[in-house]
């Protein structure tokens, strides 16, 4: 619950400096938001190290190759990056970078996706 607060107030005081800001330079404005962003993303590191940290933790007593875990950690990231990106593009007008931006995130999670679907083969393998 602190965490969400803290990211309100951070959210409030960017988004009020950057319509004030915006009347008189949207370049500014925009550097503004996308500062914003940043400080969102830190302030929510903590809360996502701990989860990463529970994650590892059950990948761990579940016994399950390592190589899944991170994967599986690159398929989280690969989405949260590409989404965030891809929206900041269509918001400044740049819809067919956001389009790029989004096959790219789609890409590199299938090629990503490799080494699950030979563990899942190994799998298979071993059950027959």
């Amino acid at each position: 619950m602190e965490e969400m607060i803290k990211i309100a107030g951070i959210v409030l005081l960017g988004v009020s400096a950057a319509i004030v800001v915006k009347k008189t330079n949207a370049e500014i404005a925009y550097l503004i938001a996308v500062c914003t962003g940043v400080c969102v993303l830190f302030t929510a590191v903590g809360q996502v190290t701990e989860l990463y940290d529970t994650y590892i933790e059950l990948m761990k007593r579940s016994g399950l190759d390592g190589n899944l875990t991170s994967t599986t950690l690159r398929f989280m990231l690969i989405a949260i990056v590409g989404q965030l990106t891809a929206e900041m593009c269509r918001e400044q007008g740049y819809s067919g970078i956001a389009s790029a931006v989004d096959f790219a995130a789609a890409a590199l999670t299938v090629v990503a996706a490799v080494p699950v679907v030979e563990e899942m083969f190994s799998l298979f393998e071993e059950i027959l």
